[in-house]
């Protein structure tokens, strides 16, 4: 481009044939006028939009009071979306329990994954359902105790792998924290079917739930990639998953639980762990 060269513009009265006004400007001057005039219009347009009420115009803006309303909308939709879901997962486990057609069998493998749900999501259970829970885990207060050991005298149960060391937390709690090495596959504690695998959002990692004869079901949690899928067949000792990834204490450990018959039992009770 030819910053010298010049352009004459000229302003003529046509029906007269009169010349109103003429000039001569060069392309270097259009530069220094033209693009500092342009930026200036950007500059106050900008300055306009974002500290006068114009911006409301904007699309997708929205005033304090408009987003503070919105957020509280969403809130609300999400709540009444889970209460929804959960309501509609208790009467198709109601259907499915009073359906006389449907085939014998364990219940849980009638059971729909829903999904982890957070703490305050989950409606309470009301007093007379506790008064009933209380009763019925009176009741089977025996079963616990007694006919649990005694099922398990026909099982061969083997632990998770063979470095398996219980926490001495969880030694006899039902909910078994388990340190496992870095290098070592998690292997299944008894014969049995894989129910389900899915990652858990609680606990991270995935999740494997078992089914065992004589009612014993496990459920391997904080897992880490899985080398079952559902419906396989396993065998005690069978690898089932790799160890997790290491938490912010680089200790590699997995949540096992065990139930026998609906309830939860003590996991170092049954199968061999390191203290």
């Amino acid at each position: 481009m030819d910053l010298k060269r010049k352009y004459r513009i000229t302003i003529e009265d046509e029906s007269r044939l009169d010349k109103i006004a003429e000039t001569r400007v060069g392309v270097l001057s259009i530069l220094l006028y033209t693009v500092p005039g342009i930026l200036l219009a950007l500059v106050v347009s900008l300055v306009v939009l974002i500290f006068t009420p114009l911006n409301r115009l904007l699309p997708g803006s929205l005033d304090e009071n408009q987003r503070l309303l919105t957020r509280k909308s969403i809130m609300r939709i999400d709540s009444l979306s889970e209460v929804v879901n959960a309501n509609q997962a208790w009467l198709d486990n109601f259907s499915r329990v009073t359906d006389r057609s449907r085939e014998a069998g364990d219940s849980v493998a009638y059971a729909v994954e829903q999904g982890d749900f957070e703490p305050d999501s989950i409606m309470g259970a009301s007093p007379l359902e506790q008064r009933f829970v209380s009763a019925m885990e009176e009741r089977e207060r025996f079963n616990i105790s007694v006919l649990a050991p005694l099922d398990a005298d026909g099982m061969a149960f083997v632990p998770v792998s063979p470095q398996a060391v219980v926490t001495q937390d969880s030694r006899h709690s039902k909910d078994a924290v388990i340190m496992v090495a870095d290098d070592t596959p998690l292997q299944a504690i008894a014969d049995g079917t894989v129910l389900a695998v899915y990652p858990n959002a609680t606990l991270r990692g995935f999740t494997v739930l078992m089914q065992h004869a004589r009612g014993f079901v496990s459920a391997y949690s904080h897992l880490g990639n899985p080398l079952v899928s559902a419906g396989d067949a396993v065998n005690g000792g069978q690898a089932i998953a790799f160890a997790p990834a290491p938490d912010g204490r680089k200790l590699h450990w997995i949540q096992l639980r065990i139930w026998h018959n609906g309830s939860q039992v003590v996991p170092a009770d049954l199968i061999p762990l390191h203290d």
